[in-house]
């Protein structure tokens, strides 16, 4: 009993200095914010951060362009700074997230101590870093939140379809790569849905095509409609008058990072994004391959075994480990596309796969689980395998992968680019 005791208190003793180890960066981050917008920092309009937000329809239709154009319109009526505007949808969106994370944990009695990996909020959160990221995991909680209401309340389906479809090509317009992580796992549990009810599997998919095609249709608009040089010219003068009214510290470039992405071709985006994710942007190198993989099994490990570890805060409760196996997985073989081809951002996309499969848990967990049954097997052979290994059952391996796991902001990891890393780096300077 007293070694049992000495045990939990020791583990507990760790997880919460990993912990504070997270509030510190949370208070750095906050620190961060507050500069930009009390004006103590000025910010340059040309990096990713801030030109990503700039893209509108001044030139016509272009795909990430909503929220640019709310925001020029609100310019037509008063002058004002739009990297400040930014950095508060930011930090409202984080606080925002970050709130339902918690509730979700504590509803689910899961441990607080993977509330602060790297890989999930290292790179995104209170951080223009992360562009649109916390704004768009918003969106796909709110989605989930919505299609769990239009299933279950019988009495105001129609109003909660409406929602559903407002918000989902919302999501879309937002940010297009969002497609992947939140709906192909709504059209599998809705094709279930009719395929439980003896609907044949041609009547099933014609359903799921019918109810589901205006957001295919949105997501073929945004495909479509991806730009080029002379609407990211256009774009980028109409801000001119907002450049000369608060200038930055450097010179403004001829036209900022993320507008001038309109321009990238298909197949030169594609490539460029395969070489960064995987082997490195600067000095490129295959060793940093293994990495990357290990980034998935870690974080993949650590969501399976999300209760591990008893920080004291609340109750734990049992968790159907199968179940979230399966989500991770699904969700993981659908964004394949972003783990290679459309993103190279790790610090972004991770936090779009782990976090989109809490909240598809945490909503629809009572569902019927037989939209994974494919999956099944495998999740089972990989909890019982995790079960007979002595190191996998250690709580403190899953403390010492929280505090240690390589996950870098962008591209592969310990890339040139990269100079301070989430995992190693990143808490040897903490410490």
């Amino acid at each position: 009993m007293n070694n049992c005791l000495r045990n939990i208190c020791c583990e507990r003793v760790l997880a919460w200095c990993v912990f504070l180890l997270f509030v510190r960066f949370l208070f750095d981050r906050l620190r961060a914010c507050y500069s930009v917008i009390m004006g103590k920092y000025i910010l340059d309009y040309g990096p990713f951060d801030i030109s990503d937000w700039l893209i509108n329809y001044e030139s016509g239709f272009v795909r990430r362009g909503i929220i640019g154009q709310v925001l020029w319109e609100i310019e037509q009526f008063r002058l004002y700074d739009v990297r400040i505007a930014i950095t508060i949808i930011c930090f409202v969106t984080s606080v925002a997230v970050l709130s339902i994370v918690i509730r979700i944990f504590k509803d689910e009695g899961w441990s607080m101590l993977i509330l602060p990996t790297g890989f999930v909020f290292g790179f995104t959160l209170f951080n223009l870093g992360g562009r649109r990221d916390m704004l768009s995991l918003l969106l796909t909680y709110t989605i989930f939140f919505l299609f769990k209401k239009y299933l279950s309340d019988q009495g105001k389906k129609g109003l909660w379809q409406i929602l559903f479809y407002a918000v989902s090509i919302l999501q879309i317009f937002i940010h297009e790569a969002s497609f992947f992580y939140t709906f192909p796992v709504l059209i599998l549990l809705y094709f279930y849905r009719f395929r439980n009810n003896h609907c044949s599997y041609g009547r099933s998919t014609l359903i799921c095509l019918f109810y589901f095609m205006p957001i295919f249709i949105a997501m073929a608009i945004v495909c479509i409609f991806k730009g080029d040089y002379k609407m990211a010219f256009v774009i980028w003068n109409s801000w001119g008058k907002v450049f000369n009214a608060f200038p930055s510290y450097s010179e403004i470039a001829a036209i900022g990072e993320g507008v001038d992405a309109l321009t990238w071709g298909t197949q030169e985006t594609f490539v460029n994004h395969l070489k960064a994710a995987y082997i490195g942007s600067h000095s490129p190198s295959y060793w940093r391959i293994p990495l990357v993989l290990i980034n998935f099994v870690v974080s993949y490990l650590l969501v399976l075994r999300i209760n591990a570890v008893d920080m004291g805060l609340y109750r734990k409760k049992s968790i159907n480990h199968v179940l979230m196996s399966n989500i991770v997985m699904f969700q993981f073989i659908f964004m394949l596309p972003m783990f290679t081809v459309l993103s190279c951002d790790w610090g972004r996309t991770i936090p779009y796969w782990l976090l989109s499969s809490l909240f598809f848990y945490h909503i629809f967990k009572n569902e019927k689980t037989e939209i994974f049954c494919s999956l099944t097997k495998v999740s089972q052979s990989i909890q019982n395998s995790v079960l007979s290994n002595k190191l996998l059952r250690s709580n403190y391996t899953y403390i010492l992968l929280v505090l240690l796991s390589p996950i870098p902001g962008a591209c592969a990891p310990f890339d040139y680019a990269n100079t301070i890393q989430q995992g190693i780096s990143a808490v040897f300077q903490f410490l």
